[in-house]
């Protein structure tokens, strides 16, 4: 999606699911007078590097941000207090190419987050403690790293969501001795 069709988009004040598959935008401007949006997603943002307008969007449950490698600041996000589905990372298949993520301390406010997906993501800090504050996470999905693999089998009998990761480490375990 190429900069200006993205920007023409704010016209529609009724739109309530957003795909955007790739393109060249890099100003995310134009989702602030998207008001009703409950789904966006942000494929090939390659070139986004203020993620401040999605702030705004107060009825968002799901979002979709992939390949925001530009991106170095997260605590926006932590004003979207409805979101239950939280894409985050580079979706692409096959890509040795990682997004940076620093902390968890962003996501605190997001009460009501259930998944939380972070595919080709490296996380600058090893605490996940931050991530045992949301009560509702139940599926949880990082990139299998030693830097904190004792932390998820510490936090598996607290957390749902940490089990879960807790059962994929083994599974990878067991894939790579068997």
């Amino acid at each position: 999606m190429p900069q200006p069709l993205l920007d023409s988009l704010a016209g529609q004040p009724q739109l309530e699911a957003l795909d955007v598959k790739w393109g060249s935008y890099s100003d995310l401007n134009a989702v602030t007078s998207l008001p009703n949006l409950r789904v966006l997603t942000l494929g090939g943002a390659r070139s986004v590097t203020d993620l401040r307008p999605l702030a705004s969007l107060s009825k968002l449950r799901t979002l979709v941000v992939d390949g925001a490698f530009l991106v170095t600041d997260l605590t926006p996000l932590s004003s979207l207090g409805t979101l239950r589905e939280l894409v985050y990372g580079n979706c692409s298949l096959g890509s040795d190419k990682t997004v940076e993520v620093r902390d968890f301390v962003w996501i605190r406010p997001m009460a009501d987050l259930r998944t939380l997906q972070m595919p080709g993501s490296r996380l600058s800090g090893t605490d996940l403690s931050d991530l045992l504050t949301l009560p509702n996470l139940s599926q949880l999905n990082l990139p299998l790293r030693r830097a904190y693999k004792k932390q998820v089998f510490e936090f598996a009998s607290r957390s749902k969501a940490f089990a879960g990761l807790a059962r994929a480490y083994d599974e990878y375990d067991e894939m790579r001795t068997g």
